[in-house]
């Protein structure tokens, strides 16, 4: 259960900073109507490509810990 709340905290975090990050480019694109649109997606889709990232990593490491492979790696 340890290993678990690790790989959730550490993907929330993660998660936590890019969503910040995201919100504040949002705004940002509101407060300036001149601001492009392209400009926005150019920032935004890496973002959230990196908070999917992080989900698929957090759900593979919690399914390693359930099949009780979480030290397997240590081996080689």
């Amino acid at each position: 259960m340890k290993k678990k709340i690790g790989a959730f905290i550490g993907a929330g975090i993660m998660i936590a900073i890019m969503l910040f990050i995201l919100v504040i480019l949002i705004c940002g694109f509101f407060a300036d109507p001149d601001f492009p649109i392209w400009g926005l997606l150019i920032f935004a889709v890496p973002i959230i490509a990196v908070i999917t990232g992080t989900i698929i990593a957090m759900t593979s490491r919690i399914k390693e810990i359930d099949k009780g492979e979480e030290d397997e790696a240590a081996k080689y």
